[in-house]
């Protein structure tokens, strides 16, 4: 059996789109606290001070941060998701496809990801017409994978691109965390989703190399994963940049290199999930830290 395959994929282009609402993460802390239905006073401190000490300045969310005082019931909570998630969604897209110099009717299919919120049809169908996308394009909507539904994504575009080698595909992820506020939840769980996460969309665009077959090495056994030496559309390497257009805000003072081996088979989902959980503990020590003299447990 030959060990000769086509090259593995590339990226053509990575792109990154938040909602126009941005807001200060002192103030987004204290409406949230505020808006903690039948909380106390100390599970509001210990929710200011996790806030304070995640790292953060500043998140974009889906609204202006004074409706997020006013209650809501889920229906209403996913009805603004369908609406913000297709805005984000399309303008993210669009700006991918023409930095990668690719017309929408050269995608052969798309995948999306999302955990916060749903709709029926799912809001892949509204990108196909915004965008412009071929009406016989591959759709594959993912859903409730939470931080693993890049990994999986990317895991589908390499399947396409395996049976379409001339061929492009695009991933489109949107999450907007804030969304899925709940007032009612005063778990440490909930106390630091709500003060970390913030509310965006981002896709990337793979594609096969163009040139001859040669010989497999780890990328190409694993596509999916960032080839050594990966560049993105504008020059940088995955995690170089340290800014926070992402998002998912950092929450440690040192920017995290978001780089991968390319010989680590499934690492990227775990390096997905670790970087969930890290955050986590980041928040967990922060809140047990004394504010004004005072334990925040306490």
């Amino acid at each position: 059996m030959s060990d000769v395959r086509p090259a593995a994929p590339r990226v053509a282009s990575v792109a990154v789109t938040t909602p126009p609402y941005r807001h200060r993460q002192e103030g987004i802390a204290a409406v949230f606290a505020e808006a903690f239905l039948g909380a106390d006073a100390s599970v509001r401190r210990k929710f200011v001070g996790l806030a304070a000490r995640s790292g953060i300045k500043y998140r974009h969310l889906s609204l202006p941060l004074g409706e997020y005082r006013k209650p809501r019931d889920l229906t209403a909570y996913n009805r603004t998701w369908v609406t913000t998630a297709s805005q984000v969604g399309q303008q993210v897209l669009t700006r991918a496809l023409q930095t990668a110099e690719v017309s929408p009717g050269e995608v052969g299919a798309i995948v999306t990801t999302t955990t916060t919120g749903a709709s029926v049809p799912s809001f892949d169908a509204g990108l196909v017409q915004q965008v412009g996308l071929p009406r016989h394009v591959i759709r594959m909507p993912l859903f409730g994978l939470g931080c693993a539904g890049g990994a999986a994504g990317l895991a589908r575009v390499h399947d396409y691109l395996r049976g379409h080698p001339d061929q492009v595909a695009v991933l489109v992820s949107v999450e907007l965390c804030s969304l899925n506020f709940q007032c009612a939840g005063t778990s440490v769980d909930n106390l630091v989703a709500t003060g970390l996460f913030g509310d965006g969309g981002a896709r990337r665009a793979p594609r096969r190399r163009p040139g001859a077959a040669g010989r497999r090495t780890g990328a190409d056994r694993h596509p999916q994963l960032p080839a050594p030496g990966h560049r993105t559309s504008d020059g940088h390497a995955p995690g170089d940049r340290g800014d926070s257009r992402s998002s998912w805000p950092r929450t440690s003072r040192t920017p995290r290199r978001n780089t991968c081996p390319a010989r680590c088979p499934g690492c990227l989902a775990d390096r997905a999930v670790e970087e969930v959980r890290q955050a986590e503990r980041d928040a967990r020590r922060a809140a047990r830290r004394p504010v004004g003299g005072r334990n925040l447990d306490h």
